[in-house]
């Protein structure tokens, strides 16, 4: 095959798992809303008992969400990511890991079919995150968020691929926790 062609197979296969990952999580999508639940807590709690330190020394004018909302967002990206390994344990434990193996799959689609789906799993969660701040005071320009955004899926993208990493090493829930 020439290298052209094995690069469009693995996008293809990529895509497919993707899709099939996604179909999954959208079938059952409890746990994309609850892995919203912490941060949009802490953003209704906390975030408020800042605006008072608002315009002291070494707080930058702008409202305390413009300073809290960046670090509940990476926040979220470090957590909801580096817990994705276990859905891989599950999927060891029911044979569903094996059964994708033995077909002619690539084995690197594999996991960039798991991990593009969580990369926009993160996005999405981000932007309803973003939305919700944005409602409630936080101003920020676009090109700070769009720089935000892509630190925030740099970062899902090496979470997500150490929690796999790990549980496919560990195979076990207790040693990846």
């Amino acid at each position: 095959m020439l290298p052209e062609e094995i690069i469009m197979k693995l996008l293809r296969e990529t895509m497919l798992l993707f899709a099939a990952n996604m179909r999954n999580t959208l079938r059952n999508p409890v746990w994309m809303i609850f892995g919203l639940f912490q941060p949009i807590c802490y953003l209704l709690l906390f975030a408020p008992l800042y605006e008072n330190l608002t315009g002291t020394a070494n707080i930058p004018e702008g409202g305390a969400y413009n300073i809290f909302t960046p670090g509940l967002l990476v926040m979220n990206a470090l957590f909801s990511s580096v817990f994705v390994g276990f859905g891989v344990i599950a999927g060891l434990r029911s044979g569903y890991i094996e059964r994708l193996r033995v077909t002619p799959v690539s084995r690197i689609a594999l996991p960039l079919g798991y991990i593009l789906r969580d990369v926009v799993v993160l996005i999405v969660q981000s932007a309803l995150l973003l939305g919700m701040a944005t409602l409630m005071g936080m101003r920020a320009d676009l090109t700070g968020l769009l720089l935000l955004m892509v630190l925030l899926v740099l970062i899902g993208l090496l979470m997500a691929s150490c929690s796999y990493a790990l549980a496919l090493l560990f195979k076990d829930e207790n040693a990846l926790s």
